[in-house]
């Protein structure tokens, strides 16, 4: 992990040296998260980013090595009706959790443009974790509800890293947006397992739009 991240170092290094044309930017969007590994019945979730960038190109290359604050996590949900299941503290109808985790995410992009306004990139992203919480709303049969948050940043590792594949097209009013898949290579489960139970494994995955603008 040290290797990748210092080899982006030194890439956006020599692209301040060697860039034809330096543009900043700002972007903002949205996309659905998700986690893989040990975890049943997750579904996605709404993610979102907002951060900015500078973009250093020469001649059909560029790097960009971007800034965003990040949020992104999964959503369970569990309807007792249906699995003719009780809880202790009496009939459920549904119980709802979402986890929410919030990162500063430094990614480093390799940009070709195919055509002039429209790019393919690819590059390492490093994240670090911020905070983290779980959110659980429980439905009664009754129709009233309840809502509780935990905070599980603890039980969460503080860095992540992942793999970032998108593509970008640019209007001439320097506006532009962008789609972007980022997988996540590292377990990010730091949690003690309970007593006879056997480690978890959980990995970030996220599908994101982008819109933005450059300076």
């Amino acid at each position: 992990m040290k290797k990748i991240i210092f080899t982006a170092l030194a890439v956006a290094a020599f692209g301040v040296a060697e860039a034809q044309e330096i543009r900043f930017g700002a972007k903002v969007g949205a996309g659905a998260s998700m986690f893989t590994g040990d975890v049943e019945d997750a579904e996605p979730k709404l993610s979102g980013h907002i951060g900015g960038f500078v973009e250093f190109k020469f001649k059909k290359f560029a790097i960009q090595p971007e800034i965003l604050f990040s949020n992104v996590g999964a959503e369970w949900n569990y309807n007792y009706r249906s699995n003719n299941d009780w809880y202790y503290e009496g009939p459920i109808d549904n119980v709802q959790y979402t986890a929410n985790l919030y990162y500063l995410h430094v990614p480093v992009m390799a940009k070709y443009y195919v055509i002039d306004p429209l790019s393919v990139e690819f590059g390492p992203q490093l994240g670090i974790l911020l905070d983290a919480e779980t959110e659980y709303t429980t439905t009664y049969w009754n129709g009233s509800d309840t809502t509780n948050k935990e905070n599980v940043k603890d039980d969460l590792k503080t860095i992540d890293l992942g793999l970032n594949f998108g593509a970008t097209y640019n209007f001439k009013n320097r506006m532009f947006v962008s789609a972007r898949y980022t997988l996540g290579l590292i377990d990010i489960d730091d949690s003690t397992p309970e007593p006879g139970e056997s480690a978890t494994s959980i990995h970030n995955h996220v599908v994101q739009a982008s819109f933005g603008y450059k300076f």
